[in-house]
């Protein structure tokens, strides 16, 4: 593999750089396989087990695999007990739990969210009364991250689609800021060979140009006192410790160290001092090229937002009037509020409708809550939506059939299906005790009602 040469020279500048090293990882080594648990999904996949070698040392629910196995193929990946994820970026647990976790009623900010690795992981760490915002730019990168946001079940997400500028109107708003930042991509050179053909010092430039654009833009709505993670998987000072740099000088920001055990492999490097950067290189630990910050947004004023102020914007009372086949559907609904427009029903917790009515008149929001279901044509028959078999508000005493391996694959392809002793109407679809969506048993099958955009496409 040929890492460019101004890459190389750079980075043999870092203090116990080896070279040597670094490029027997990307010439001899193939990248790492791992995986991470939905810990409100527990099941037990012989499959994976079987398949996994130790614990990702910075993420209690994160596992590597010997090999990569055709996720796709797998029910248990459908139904949202696993989130395929590279190792090293799942250091933001590291962060969580050092910083993050000690107060409730957070709101939280992922602003380059898609394809939702990294929210997917918050959503697992989020105590019962925060609210994750999830944001993605870029349109065409939307569906993906609504399909991983559904499959993992939360009912307190938000997804929207906004541009960084926006989102830097909402003043003091979050209490916790992650950016991922668009960058040159360096630090997947291994698992992505051709990303090396578009790498160039000048696109290392007009990246941390972007980088810093979408920090000042976005920097406004984090709380005093809050907490922002920035993050690249760039190996580039420029994208790296000089966004450090930049960052505590042009702001009111203080880095944060991060307490990393020196057996898991992090280097921590600054370059004028003003704060350290986490960097993790492939040669280091089982992991792709990935670099992380922590700072504080520190608070020169008397009187500070307090976490979870997000609370007074106390919204008039909406609860319409559902059917009574929806709240047959759900549990817990004395915990959260009914929303319907178009035939269509919504739940979401309290605290995420106290969210959206505070978003809802500067941003665009793509999903709120669970879509429980609708009234569908002429006949008005109701109907449950897919959102609700994935999600943790659906009532377990729903109507299930427990499907086989073939018959899960078959369901996951839009097949009918033919089981025995199976109650008609509306039947949750499950595999391994976890739901894949939803079927409608007429008597002599059961028709599958997952929708298109879900169906695989071919058995292989």
């Amino acid at each position: 593999m040929a890492i460019p040469a101004a890459l190389l020279q750079e980075l043999c500048m870092h203090p116990g750089f080896d070279a040597e090293a670094f490029l027997q990882a990307h010439d001899q080594q193939r990248p790492p396989v791992s995986i991470r648990y939905n810990p409100h999904k527990p099941s037990h996949n012989a499959a994976i087990e079987s398949l996994i070698t130790r614990q990702v040392p910075w993420c209690s629910k994160g596992y590597y695999l010997q090999e990569r196995p055709a996720f796709a193929m797998d029910p248990f990946w459908h139904a949202g007990s696993y989130y395929v994820q590279e190792a090293s970026s799942m250091i933001i647990e590291a962060v969580w739990k050092q910083y993050c976790q000690s107060t409730d009623k957070k709101l939280i900010l992922d602003l380059c969210a898609a394809p939702g690795g990294k929210s997917t992981h918050l959503l697992s760490l989020l105590q019962e009364n925060d609210v994750l915002v999830s944001n993605e730019v870029i349109k065409n990168r939307l569906p993906v991250l609504l399909e991983n946001i559904t499959r993992w079940g939360n009912a307190n997400s938000i997804v929207t689609n906004n541009d960084p500028r926006q989102i830097g109107q909402l003043n003091e708003c979050f209490d916790i800021m992650l950016i991922d930042a668009p960058c040159s991509g360096s630090g997947l050179f291994r698992r992505e060979p051709e990303a090396i053909k578009h790498w160039s010092e000048d696109a290392v430039q007009t990246c941390a140009l972007r980088q810093k654009r979408i920090l000042a833009d976005a920097l406004p709505a984090l709380k005093k006192q809050g907490i922002l993670i920035y993050a690249t998987c760039s190996f580039s000072v420029a994208e790296d410790e000089a966004i450090v740099d930049w960052l505590t000088s042009a702001f009111p920001l203080e880095a944060l160290p991060l307490e990393v055990p020196e057996e898991w492999g992090w280097i921590g490097n600054s370059q004028n001092n003003n704060g350290t950067g986490y960097r993790a290189f492939p040669h280091k630990l089982d992991g792709e090229g990935f670099f992380m910050a922590v700072f504080r947004k520190t608070n020169d004023m008397s009187e500070a937002p307090q976490s979870g102020s997000y609370y007074r914007q106390l919204p008039t009372n909406r609860q319409p009037k559902q059917p009574a086949e929806a709240q047959q559907l759900i549990r817990d609904e004395e915990e959260g509020e009914w929303f319907t427009h178009n035939d269509k029903w919504w739940f979401m917790p309290f605290h995420s409708a106290r969210a959206v009515d505070m978003l809802r008149p500067l941003l665009n929001i793509k999903k709120a809550g669970v879509l429980v279901g609708s009234r569908e044509g002429a006949s008005g028959k109701w109907q449950p939506h897919h959102e609700l078999a994935l999600s943790q508000l659906l009532q377990p005493g729903v109507a299930r059939v427990e499907l086989s391996l073939r018959d899960a694959l078959q369901y996951l392809q839009g097949q009918t299906l033919t089981v025995d002793n199976v109650s008609k109407g509306f039947i949750c679809c499950s595999y391994g005790g976890l739901p894949l969506g939803w079927g409608k048993n007429i008597g002599t099958r059961i028709n599958n009602l997952l929708p298109k955009e879900w169906r695989l496409r071919k058995l292989s």
